[in-house]
C-alpha cells in the first residue's frame, strides 16, 4: 500500500542525518556486510516513507510484474523486498560508490552514470547520494514500471537531489538507446537471480555496454562455475569449530558475463550465447552432486561469493545424465523471454 510521500527534504532533516550516518556505516569495509542487517532494513524504512511506497506483505509477489522479450521484470515490491538481501544491498553500494570514484579519479569530471531497472528506491544509488553530498555524478535512471519512476521522482524531490539526476526514464533497459551526446562513464544494472534466470540481466548488459563499451560495468563479472560438492559435509559443523570442511572439486567456469564476453557476443546469434564446454571427470561418489554456484564481482575487491546473498546460492546442475568417457559438457545461454542456462551432454573435446 501507499503511504504519503514527504514533499520536501527540508521537512526530514533527522531522516536525511539518520540515512547519511547509516550509508557510511554500510560503505565502510571495516564492517562485515552479514553484520549490517538492522542497518539496511533501518534504510529501507527511511527509503519507503519517504518515496510513499510500501510493500503489502499479503501482495503476492507477482503481483505487477512484467514480462518482457527478454526476460522477467520484477514488480516494484519484489525489487523493494531484494533490499532486504543484506549482503547484496551492501556489497552493491560499495561497488557502485567503488566505480563512481575510479570514473572520477580517470576524467576529473561528474561520470556520467546510466542506472537500469531502478526499482522504486534506486537503492544503488540515491543512499550514495544522500551520503556522500559532493558526489561527482549525473545519473540517469531507467526502469519499465512507471509507478517504480514516479517513486523515485519523490524521492529525488525530497531529498534535493535533482543537480544528479539528469533524467528518469520508463523503458525496457533490453532496448534502451542511449544518446550520442550522454554515453555513459558508469553503467550500473541489477536485474537478475542467480545462475542469469528468468531476469534479463545479459541482454540488458549486451545493450547497455555495446552502446558503450569505454564505460565501467557494474557488477564488473558474473560467473557460473561447475563444482562437484560432497553434500555431505557441506554443511557439517561438527568439524573445529571454524566452519564446515567442504569438499569441492572445481570444474571450470560454464558461464561468465563480462566486458570481454560482451564485446565477444558482437554479432553472435540472438537466441542463443555460447558458454564453455567442459571436460568432466567421473563422478567420484555418491556422495557428491554437480551443482552451478554464482560468483559475483560487483566492482573490484568487492565481491559476493556462494552463499553470501540470494543470488549466489548454488542451484544442482539439470541433465539427463553424467558425462560417459569421450563425452563432455557444453553449456549455452538461451535468450528471449525466459533466459537461463542450459547444459548437454554431447561428444568431442572441450572448447580452448
Amino acid at each position: 500500500m501507499d503511504s504519503p510521500p514527504v514533499a520536501d527534504a527540508r521537512r526530514s532533516p533527522d531522516s536525511i542525518a539518520r540515512i547519511r550516518s547509516l550509508v557510511r556505516r554500510l560503505l565502510d569495509t571495516r564492517n562485515p556486510s552479514f553484520e549490517l542487517r538492522d542497518e539496511v532494513l533501518e534504510l529501507l524504512h527511511h527509503m519507503s516513507r519517504l518515496a510513499g511506497f510500501v510493500r503489502a506483505a499479503d501482495q503476492p509477489l507477482d503481483v505487477g510484474e512484467s514480462a518482457t522479450g527478454q526476460g522477467l521484470a520484477i514488480s516494484p515490491g519484489h525489487a523493494v523486498l531484494c533490499g532486504e538481501d543484506v549482503a547484496r544491498t551492501v556489497v552493491f553500494l560499495r561497488g557502485v560508490a567503488a566505480a563512481i570514484d575510479r570514473g572520477f579519479r580517470s576524467y576529473s569530471r561528474p561520470v556520467e552514470l546510466v542506472y537500469a531497472g531502478c526499482g522504486p528506491y534506486a537503492l544503488l544509488l540515491i543512499p550514495l547520494l544522500v551520503a556522500r553530498p559532493g558526489i561527482p555524478v549525473r545519473a540517469t535512471l531507467i526502469d519499465i514500471h512507471p509507478g517504480s519512476i514516479e517513486r523515485v521522482r519523490r524521492l529525488v524531490r525530497a531529498l534535493d537531489l535533482g543537480d544528479f539526476i539528469a533524467r528518469l526514464e520508463i523503458a525496457d533497459a533490453a532496448d534502451y538507446r542511449i544518446a550520442a551526446h550522454r554515453l555513459p562513464d558508469v553503467v550500473v544494472t541489477e536485474v537478475m537471480q542467480a545462475m542469469l534466470d528468468k531476469e534479463p540481466q545479459v541482454a540488458v548488459t549486451r545493450n547497455l555496454l555495446q552502446q558503450a563499451p569505454g564505460a565501467l560495468l557494474v557488477p564488473e563479472e558474473v560467473r557460473i562455475d561447475l563444482v562437484l560438492v560432497d553434500l555431505s559435509k557441506e554443511f557439517d559443523l561438527s568439524g573445529n569449530g571454524t566452519g564446515p570442511e567442504r569438499d569441492r572439486i572445481e570444474l571450470g567456469t560454464a558461464f561468465r558475463l563480462d566486458r570481454e564476453r560482451v564485446e565477444a557476443w558482437a554479432g553472435a546469434n540472438e537466441a542463443v550465447l555460447e558458454g564453455a564446454t567442459l571436460q568432466v571427470p567421473a563422478m567420484p561418489g555418491d556422495d557428491y552432486d554437480a551443482m552451478l554456484f554464482t560468483r559475483i564481482q560487483v566492482f573490484g575487491e568487492h565481491w559476493l561469493d556462494s552463499y553470501d546473498s540470494g543470488l549466489t546460492f548454488p542451484r544442482r546442475l539439470s541433465i539427463d545424465r553424467w558425462p560417459a568417457e569421450g563425452e563432455v559438457l557444453r553449456f549455452r545461454y538461451r535468450l528471449g523471454e525466459r533466459p537461463e542456462l542450459t547444459a548437454d551432454v554431447v561428444r568431442g573435446s572441450p572448447a580452448l
